[in-house]
């Protein structure tokens, strides 16, 4: 597990290197050329600034849902794909020059072995960003809080599981390629979740490492 851990925050830190040494090459090369550095092209900010307020979605699990090629059957039913949505949304707002607080939203639809089920969840928790400059910034954030599950099968109880993600991630400003307010901010997940219901859950814990390259964040 620790050594899973390692190999994937080595190569979101790898990552992480070589789009700044590429993004400072650009800047360097706008400014050589007489570009006006004030337009907002390779500050990693738009012209009009704004990042007060950040919406986050992380677009791997959209496309996970959507495009599953897992399938499952159910006695006297067709057979589905086993995930239909996974979606991941986030709310924040900063509070502190490096600081964020703020909500996330998950609701998963998919298929299990015995059946059907949906999970929707609410955490609270903060980001704390390595610099003032929020949209160009590495960050750590802490989200925690509960999480339904209701399954539509027979021989299994609905759950209630407290879920914990502790994450590391880098933001990236879209800025240069005129896209603004827009942040390429991938991330390293760590994902743990507890029931909460005693003997009656199907589910003691569970504990993933998940790596989330298409996510993306609106600044306003």
């Amino acid at each position: 597990m620790k050594k899973t851990i390692l190999a994937l925050a080595t190569v979101v830190l790898m990552g992480s290197a070589y789009a700044e040494s590429q993004y400072d090459s650009d800047y360097s090369s706008q400014n050589f050329w007489g570009s006006d550095s004030s337009s907002g092209r390779g500050t990693g900010q738009s012209a009009s600034g704004g990042d007060t307020h950040m919406i986050e979605s992380n677009v791997d699990s959209l496309i996970r849902g959507a495009y599953s090629f897992d399938k499952s059957k159910t006695r006297g039913s067709d057979a589905e794909n086993d995930s239909q949505l996974d979606l991941v949304l986030n709310y924040a707002v900063k509070f502190k020059d490096n600081w964020q607080g703020g909500v996330r939203l998950n609701y998963l639809k998919d298929t299990d072995t015995a059946g059907d089920r949906e999970n929707y969840g609410f955490q609270v928790g903060a980001f704390y960003n390595f610099s003032e400059n929020l949209m160009e910034s590495m960050y750590l954030s802490l989200f925690t809080g509960l999480e339904f599950s209701r399954f539509y099968g027979s021989g299994i109880s609905n759950d209630e599981v407290w879920k914990t993600t502790l994450a590391f991630g880098k933001r990236f400003g879209l800025a240069r390629w005129n896209v603004a307010h827009l942040v390429y901010s991938p991330e390293i997940a760590l994902v743990t979740a507890n029931s909460t219901v005693g003997s009656n859950s199907n589910l003691e814990y569970t504990q993933n490492v998940q790596l989330r390259f298409l996510q993306f964040s609106l600044f306003f």
